[in-house]
């Protein structure tokens, strides 16, 4: 389970947060630069993706989606 809040963050996020079968299981609207409103995980999780509030609504993404993660065919990692 992952715990996340909004410290010295100024703009308004939400997360979505992902489990290791890629299926979006929750997303969360975060308040800007506060500590302590804390956002859970519903189940053990991989991955989070963060984007700027109106994003996922934008695009349609919501709760249940599956992702697909692809690296580049290069990756550079120092």
């Amino acid at each position: 389970m992952q715990t996340f809040w909004m410290q010295d963050t100024h703009i308004p996020l939400s997360i979505a947060i992902i489990d290791d079968s890629r299926k979006i299981t929750n997303i969360e609207k975060m308040t800007p630069n506060q500590t302590h409103e804390q956002y859970h995980s519903y189940q053990p999780i991989n991955y989070v993706l963060e984007v700027n509030q109106s994003w996922l609504n934008l695009h349609g993404i919501k709760a249940g989606d599956t992702t697909e993660l692809e690296l580049p065919v290069v990756l550079n990692i120092q």
